[in-house]
């Protein structure tokens, strides 16, 4: 009943079929940002039954001083920051380590157009939790760029950011076009790129690309831009 999850070695994709499920058995409509909050079972069994659970997409991986400034990390493919853990363990020293979670994960949540969208909504975010500068900024992979945008839109508005850390952020120039800078029609025709979509956000993988291409109207996808 106390045995905390993460601690028996489980990992993201454990953690978002273990809310995918309590969901699905209790009819709720729990945030899969839950099993940082209630690692345990009797945890999760206490937040079942509370009708406002947590849902800020700023998950505090590790520390809790709350005098050093915060580390906020974008995760990479699929949005989801549980397997930065192991990261915030490592580098948080004294201070905190947020994950921030992609939008679109949470029922209800749509998901943004753009990463300048993503930018300053997140820049929201992390400003109710860090009211001013200087911010320390991480990003992984995708997360990179949204990491490096929200730096640039802070010293916008005149905030300093004394720490931009971007973890595998890529190449920024390609000998091939981005599939998610193609047009959304041709992306949604792409078998390859609908067995990416399938095992990231379905945890499903068809042993053959999709045959026939999906109706972009009813996966409803708002933007392929969150995937990277």
């Amino acid at each position: 009943m106390q045995d905390d999850f993460f601690e028996l070695g489980g990992n993201s994709l454990q953690a978002v079929a273990i809310v995918q499920a309590i969901n699905r058995e209790f009819s709720a409509r729990l945030p899969i940002q839950l099993i940082f909050n209630a690692p345990t079972i009797e945890k999760l069994a206490a937040a079942i039954g509370d009708s406002k659970p947590s849902s800020s997409r700023a998950i505090l991986l590790a520390g809790t001083e709350q005098e050093v400034a915060a580390i906020f990390c974008w995760p990479g493919l699929g949005g989801y920051p549980m397997n930065l853990r192991a990261l915030a363990e490592t580098v948080v020293g004294t201070g905190r380590f947020y994950g921030i979670q992609s939008r679109g994960l949470n029922a209800g949540e749509s998901v943004s157009a753009s990463i300048e969208t993503i930018a300053v909504e997140d820049i929201h975010l992390i400003r109710s939790l860090q009211s001013h500068g200087p911010y320390r900024l991480w990003g992984y992979s995708f997360g990179a760029r949204v990491a490096y945008e929200t730096a640039w839109q802070l010293e916008q508005i005149g905030e300093t950011v004394s720490e931009l850390v971007l973890l595998a952020p890529g190449s920024p120039q390609l000998p091939y076009v981005e599939p998610v800078s193609c047009d959304q029609i041709a992306l949604f025709t792409s078998p390859a790129f609908l067995t990416i979509l399938l095992s990231v956000f379905g945890n499903y993988s068809a042993p053959r690309p999709p045959a026939q291409p999906i109706n972009q109207s009813e996966v409803e996808p708002e933007s392929p831009e969150r995937l990277g």
